[in-house]
């Protein structure tokens, strides 16, 4: 399903570079080459393609946004909680006991990694 989102838009950039570039069109182009290329058909309007490229962009963003799981709003909103249990924990295991054993420090401490 992911691929179906975003096919039509890379076709889109694929097309629009090739125009740009090399000035080859292709069959069943998802660009709209009557607004990219001039009235002769010789050139092409420059404008029109950044234009062109620009919602080809902002739909391929669109397209792939929801797929993606952000965890740095996640992250700023623990920070408080997990920074307070880190430091309990930390004045836990500066107890003499646990001085002795470095890797039940090291095994606890790995818990708090993200």
């Amino acid at each position: 399903m992911n691929q179906l989102l975003i096919d039509k838009a890379c076709k889109g950039l694929a097309e629009l570079e090739l125009v740009e570039k090399k000035e080859i069109t292709t069959p069943n182009s998802v660009v709209d080459l009557s607004n990219i290329l001039g009235n002769s058909m010789d050139s092409h309007n420059i404008s029109a393609i950044k234009n062109e490229r620009m919602r080809m962009r902002q739909v391929l963003t669109k397209g792939i946004i929801d797929s993606f799981y952000m965890i740095q709003p996640k992250k700023s909103r623990e920070r408080i909680n997990i920074s307070k249990k880190f430091s309990s924990v930390i004045t836990r295991l500066n107890t003499p006991e646990l001085a002795a054993k470095p890797e039940v420090i090291l095994r606890i401490l790995r818990s708090f990694r993200l």
